[in-house]
């Protein structure tokens, strides 16, 4: 990354502010609240989770946006009226990649000028997400065995390389070259290649990591390790995710702190086989942005803020290390809204102890309703209520929790009372309505005459 002229003011003095209720309203300045800006939505299927939280705060945005859209449906409501907001609108659409941006994850692995090598850790985590954290055996050797291969591959790509080729073209190109060592000591193409790379570079982290389990494997074991590498990443082998990862025109995560920005992120709610790509890329998003804070931007701050909108949260995203980036996000500028169905939900996906620290990062709960009895028994302990009367919470109200202040029973916030409600297509649609019926006689009373 390259320095930029410092600023002379932080992105946490952000005089906007988020809509929450019905007049229920919270500073974005962090410095006036004493409070993070991370919010936390929890509402079933149908609770109106989208209109009553996401769609009012997308129509009052100030800040860059990143906005998990499972439908594809608020890039095409909102982004025209965020473009004419002055927002570049953007959109990473991995359930139809032809009509996406392009990403290439390989663009986010840094570079480290002084010692002339992109950093082995982040390469391993890159190669984890690649080859899925939860693993794929129930012995625990072939799977740390298929880690270390894919990075090793990956590792190759970086050190060895020119800069154009960084892609997973690549990867596969050269996990072609890896056969099984055959009985007779017969070696793939793969390892001559990493036997060669020994010797003229003896501190090579592809060789060293490729020396780990493949070297002296039998056949049987090579088979077993190069079949669940090779499951992986024929994930990404469909034509359209190729062309997307590999497009010229790209995201830029940068641009998200330098100007506004809307980058909406499609992923489908029914093929679940792109979740590691969207995974992967919400994990370098927050990680780029914080290292562009720390090395570039004045106190360390974003120049531009930045919200994360994350829809269906334990459904659709299960982002590595998550639970630590909450954390630390705040004092870069950057914010999380996290959208779920249940507290169960989150629990479920991350781990009981991650989705504590994940609850208590976010020091705003909106609690629409539900029938998830473990979630209602939270929020009744919070609020002082029994979990009968949490349970029963009548539709047109919910409960708003802030650090700091009790609780309060409050009303959702209605859509059609935003002042820019008038723009978006619904508006149009209604007013469209009422003006056929108009037409068709429908208002008039009787002896009126429309």
């Amino acid at each position: 990354m390259s320095k930029i002229e410092k600023k002379k003011y932080s992105s946490l003095r952000n005089d906007s502010k988020r809509i929450l209720a019905q007049g229920e309203y919270v500073s974005n300045d962090t410095f006036e609240t004493g409070n993070n800006n991370n919010d936390l939505i929890i509402g079933p299927t149908g609770a109106g989770k989208t209109r009553y939280y996401v769609k009012p705060n997308l129509l009052s945005a100030s800040e860059s946006l990143v906005v998990t859209d499972t439908k594809g449906n608020l890039c095409k409501e909102l982004g025209p009226v965020l473009r004419d907001a002055g927002y570049e609108i953007l959109h990473l659409d991995l359930a139809d990649p032809r009509n996406s941006i392009g990403y290439n994850p390989f663009d986010y692995i840094p570079y480290d000028e002084a010692t002339d090598k992109y950093d082995e850790k982040e390469i391993m985590a890159f190669s984890n997400i690649l080859y899925g954290e939860k693993g794929h055996s129930k012995d625990p050797y072939w799977d740390e065995a298929g880690r270390a291969l894919l990075t090793s591959i990956v590792s190759y790509v970086m050190e060895k390389l020119p800069k154009e080729d960084h892609n997973i073209y690549s990867v596969r190109k050269l996990f072609a070259l890896i056969h099984a060592n055959g009985k007779q000591g017969d070696k793939s193409p793969y390892y001559n290649l990493m036997k060669a790379l020994r010797e003229t570079d003896p501190d090579s982290f592809a060789a060293e990591q490729y020396d780990y389990v493949i070297t002296e494997s039998v056949e049987t074991t090579s088979n077993c390790i190069r079949m669940m590498t090779g499951n992986r990443l024929s994930l990404l082998r469909a034509k359209e995710i190729d062309e997307l990862l590999r497009r010229e025109d790209r995201i830029d995560i940068l641009q998200l702190a330098q100007k506004k920005t809307a980058l909406f992120v499609t992923i489908s709610d029914m093929d679940r086989s792109q979740d590691m790509l969207a995974n992967l890329f919400y994990k370098q998003a927050m990680q780029t942005l914080c290292r562009y804070a720390d090395g570039v931007c004045e106190d360390s701050c974003l120049p531009v803020p930045v919200r994360f909108i994350l829809d269906d949260f334990a459904t659709n995203a299960c982002i590595p290390d998550f639970d630590n980036m909450i954390s630390v996000i705040r004092s870069r500028g950057i914010s999380v809204s996290i959208i779920l169905q249940s507290l169960t939900q989150l629990e479920k996906m991350y781990g009981k102890a991650a989705a504590t620290t994940i609850l208590n990062g976010c020091d705003t709960v909106l609690y629409l309703g539900g029938q998830d009895l473990s979630t209602a028994h939270y929020i009744g302990t919070r609020v002082n209520h029994s979990d009968f009367s949490v349970l029963t919470l009548p539709l047109s109200q919910a409960w708003l929790l802030q650090r700091g202040q009790k609780p309060r029973l409050v009303r959702r916030y209605e859509l059609t009372d935003h002042p820019r409600y008038g723009l978006l297509p619904e508006a149009g649609a209604a007013k469209a309505k009422s003006a056929k019926t108009a037409r068709e006689g429908g208002d008039c009373y009787e002896n009126e005459v429309c």
